[in-house]
């Protein structure tokens, strides 16, 4: 009997069991499969609960009407860091548990320089346009 796991970095870990009684192998791998179905279920009902937290939190940082300092965004890294060691769980079983839920977060939670550049980058744009705007009118006053 062999079980496997997922691959990590393009190689797939798995357990060979030999030597058991037929019976005992079908009691075994029985065991093994609610194990896993119910550690599965567990990690998808704490990810269910935690997730729209993440993703609240994250959508308010990103439309904050201000610039966004990288201690913000870094104080939600660690909160989800806190919250994924909380639930016993690793970024990358999160992200395999729920692709694309994940997806956002993950995205968020690499030190990507270029992706907090880029959101003040079009914060500055727009408040740009909005003091324009406010210039104008107030040359058109004077």
């Amino acid at each position: 009997m062999t079980f496997y796991g997922y691959e990590q970095d393009k190689t797939v870990s798995a357990w060979q069991i030999q030597g058991l009684p037929w019976t005992a192998a079908k009691s075994l791998a029985r065991t093994a499969v609610q194990y896993y179905e119910k550690w599965h279920r567990l990690q998808c009902r704490q990810l269910n609960l935690y997730l729209p937290k993440w993703q609240q939190k994250l959508d308010l940082l990103r439309r904050q009407p201000s610039y966004l300092a990288y201690s913000e965004l870094l104080a939600w890294q660690q909160m989800v860091v806190s919250d994924l060691a909380e639930m016993e769980i690793s970024q990358e079983e999160a992200e395999q548990r729920m692709p694309d839920a994940m997806a956002d977060i993950q995205r968020w939670m690499t030190d990507d320089p270029e992706l907090l550049e880029e959101r003040n980058d079009i914060w500055l744009q727009n408040e740009m346009q909005n003091w324009q705007v406010l210039f104008a009118r107030l040359r058109t006053r004077h």
